[in-house]
């Protein structure tokens, strides 16, 4: 009933604050999820060839990954210097291998 996804929606948004409060108060929880949310957008990037359909990195959306961490800083305040070079670089290549594959057929 519309009632009851209310109220698990209700549970959702309360558990997703409670989430973000801890990360936020607890740097060592805060940097495993940096951690993290890095070490997952660079498993995106490693896929190629066919499975870049399902692992695109470019198709995800950072700041609901964030979210997802309990992160409320921004994908880009997270993957800083060199991380944030190399996940630009893999998006261009990743977008040339694209230009390539339809160029092709």
């Amino acid at each position: 009933t519309a009632a009851a996804m209310a109220e698990v929606e209700a549970a959702a948004v309360e558990w997703q604050g409670v989430c973000e409060e801890t990360v936020g108060c607890d740097d060592k929880l805060k940097g495993m999820a940096a951690a993290a949310f890095s070490a997952f957008t660079r498993a995106y990037t490693t896929h190629g060839g066919a499975e870049r359909g399902v692992f695109n990195v470019r198709a995800l959306h950072l700041g609901h990954l964030a979210k997802s961490l309990g992160l409320l800083e921004t994908p880009a305040r997270i993957v800083s210097g060199k991380k944030a070079k190399e996940a630009k670089a893999a998006a261009k290549a990743e977008a040339r291998e694209a230009r390539e594959r339809a160029a092709k057929g």
